[in-house]
């Protein structure tokens, strides 16, 4: 699960923020718990121009296997973790 916050400051609407979770497992990825400010559209733009995710709530989703395989060696990683590029080049992350 990774939370994500945003702020929108595009043409359609004052400015506004908000977040989502993004949730990825054996079954799909899911964005779920959408939420914003007040969104105050601008003169000749609808809500759903810009935001359809304020009607469409559930809809966000994708099948497939989205889950990342286990770590090799735990204990492998634990000690490159600091540089990314060192842990893939021997092996104790997926390539």
């Amino acid at each position: 699960r990774q939370t994500v916050t945003w702020e929108y400051s595009d043409p359609g609407a004052l400015p506004f923020s908000g977040g989502h979770s993004v949730v990825a497992d054996k079954t799909g990825l899911y964005i779920r718990d959408m939420h914003s400010e007040t969104i105050q559209p601008e003169k000749g733009y609808g809500i759903s121009a810009f935001a359809p995710w304020v009607f469409l709530k559930d809809k966000w989703q994708v099948k497939g296997d989205f889950s990342l395989p286990p770590l090799r060696d735990r204990r492998g990683y634990e000690t490159m973790k600091s540089s990314s590029e060192k842990a893939r080049l021997s092996g104790v992350v997926h390539r």
